[in-house]
């Protein structure tokens, strides 16, 4: 049976929370944490310590149906990694994370299975007989050209990286998001604005909703984890936020983290007693906390 929406939705949900417990204590990490589905208030509950957990994805709002789009093919993707036992794409252990930029959006549902076949054939034959370009640094680069030709219409370029553990595989991105260095980084407040409307969202707006469930699991603190844009391009233009290996790319991190401070203490915390950052799909998790009562 193939996995609908909705289990690539909580399956998607399931793996941030994971991401940011890596980033805990380890009174946090062993804690018996239960997932409340995609449905209620409040994510993720541990009767153990009293802590409920509520994810909050930070993207523009007309970034919603692209995001929509992008993780069904993804889970369509990873679903035919599976399936046909590409295990040097399967997440978790050594392997390669793809990074696949798309003209505009995923293919049509006509073109989609083929798509997808001559995606991945492409992807295993390249990593088997291409070896010498992933030196010195472990990433190759694969531009439209090197395509074939079924994959133009939809795919503009390809960047692979090879890690030794833990690979995430799969990660998709419409052209002109973060490693593109051929477009012109724009000027504007996108991010923010953005950024604090997701706070507002939850710490204002929610605040009644997410105050009485609180109240009715009889939790101690409420954690607000608000996690790393995925597709939404803006923090990596406009705030200099870089994601991958390296100090360098950590520093940017901590650097938007602490651009992020002023907002949430600008709208207030709401019912929630702690408010973090996290950047999740990347080999190891940064959070930072920028929030506390």
């Amino acid at each position: 049976m193939g996995r609908t929406d909705l289990d690539e939705r909580e399956q998607a949900q399931q793996y941030t929370f994971d991401a940011f417990l890596r980033t805990q204590p380890s009174e946090i990490r062993s804690a018996d944490w239960t997932p409340r589905g995609l449905g209620p208030p409040i994510d993720f509950i541990s009767t153990e310590t009293r802590i409920g957990v509520e994810l909050t994805e930070w993207r523009g709002q007309a970034q919603s149906k692209w995001v929509e789009d992008r993780d069904r093919f993804r889970g369509e993707l990873l679903a035919a990694i599976e399936e046909q036992g590409l295990t040097a794409f399967r997440p978790g252990g050594a392997g390669y994370t793809a990074q696949i930029y798309l003209h505009d959006g995923p293919p049509g549902r006509r073109n989609k299975p083929r798509i997808v076949t001559d995606l991945l054939n492409f992807l295993a034959d390249f990593v088997r007989t291409k070896r010498p370009r992933f030196a010195p640094h472990r990433i190759a680069y694969i531009l439209a050209p090197e395509l074939p030709v079924s994959l133009r219409s939809c795919v503009d370029f390809i960047i692979i990286y090879e890690f030794p553990a833990p690979n995430i595989e799969i990660v998709l991105h419409k052209k002109g998001t973060d490693f593109d260095p051929s477009l012109a980084q724009p000027v504007s407040d996108l991010a923010i604005n953005s950024f604090r409307e997701r706070i507002r969202e939850k710490t204002i707006a929610g605040a009644t909703r997410y105050a009485r469930e609180k109240e009715s699991l009889q939790l101690l603190q409420l954690w607000l984890v608000v996690h790393s844009p995925g597709v939404f391009p803006e923090p990596m233009f406009e705030l200099g936020m870089e994601i991958g290996y390296g100090k360098h790319k950590l520093k940017s991190q901590e650097a938007v983290a602490e651009k992020l401070k002023p907002i949430t203490e600008e709208l207030g915390r709401g019912p929630f007693d702690r408010i973090y950052f996290l950047v999740d799909r990347q080999p190891h998790p940064f959070a930072q906390l920028i929030f506390v009562k």
